[in-house]
């Protein structure tokens, strides 16, 4: 008998921390598609060769590189390796699409396939 809620209470803890895991997750895979939205949308207002349009674009963004780095420091924290590690490549792109450079689009197109790899491991 001891036996048996040992077990229950055991699988009750597991399923619980396996429920936030995928909370926090999912969190992170809203975070990186929001990130993405952001360098696609910085890449279509400011012109980089505008040397006063690209300092504004930097000064707007470091909040948003600040915040693919910590994604990418709690993401490696995570011992969910099948999230982990496209996770941690949206991470990285991520930084790359919200940087302010003429290549940060290409980055952020490279985001989708990462991405969609992060949903799966979600589901």
């Amino acid at each position: 008998m001891k036996f048996l809620v040992y077990t229950l209470l055991t699988f009750g803890l597991l399923h619980s921390s396996i429920s936030f895991a995928n909370e926090d997750n999912m969190l992170i895979f809203r975070k990186l598609k929001a990130l993405q939205k952001q360098g696609i949308s910085q890449s279509e207002t400011y012109q980089y060769a505008d040397t006063e349009q690209l300092k504004q674009c930097v000064e707007l963004s470091g909040p948003f590189r600040e915040e693919a780095k910590q994604l990418q420091d709690f993401i490696k924290k995570s011992n969910d390796v099948i999230f982990r590690m496209p996770a941690y490549q949206a991470a990285d792109l991520a930084f790359q699409c919200v940087y302010c450079s003429e290549q940060a689009i290409s980055y952020c197109e490279k985001m989708d396939k990462y991405l969609a790899r992060t949903e799966k491991a979600i589901k």
